[in-house]
């Protein structure tokens, strides 16, 4: 009887593709690492899949996205949005339409 265990690796923050393509490199076959969800986000691999992940070392620090910036340098994030959006017209008064 052979009984495969099965390992859970819970990815940092960040680094979620880099996992899954590290433990696909090191698979035998893309079946053997499977996506969980509950309880948390991870992939599940056999026993011998993780031994050879961990045998690659610890993974990179996640690059930092840098700040979307205008032309003008500015970084805040609500004018950021603004920039985005048409300005509203102005209703038109109901006086100006009576006449």
């Amino acid at each position: 009887m052979d009984v495969t265990v099965w390992v859970t690796v819970i990815p940092e923050p960040g680094l979620n593709k880099d996992v899954a393509k590290r433990l696909l490199s090191v698979a035998d076959h893309p079946n053997q690492v499977r996506v969980v969800t509950y309880p948390q986000f991870g992939f599940e691999v056999p026993g011998d899949v993780f031994t050879r992940f961990e045998a690659l070392g610890p993974m990179g620090e996640p690059e930092p996205k840098a700040p979307i910036t205008f032309t003008d340098g500015d970084t805040d994030p609500a004018a950021l949005k603004r920039r985005g959006r048409p300005k509203k017209a102005a209703p038109a008064k109901a006086e100006e339409e009576k006449e």
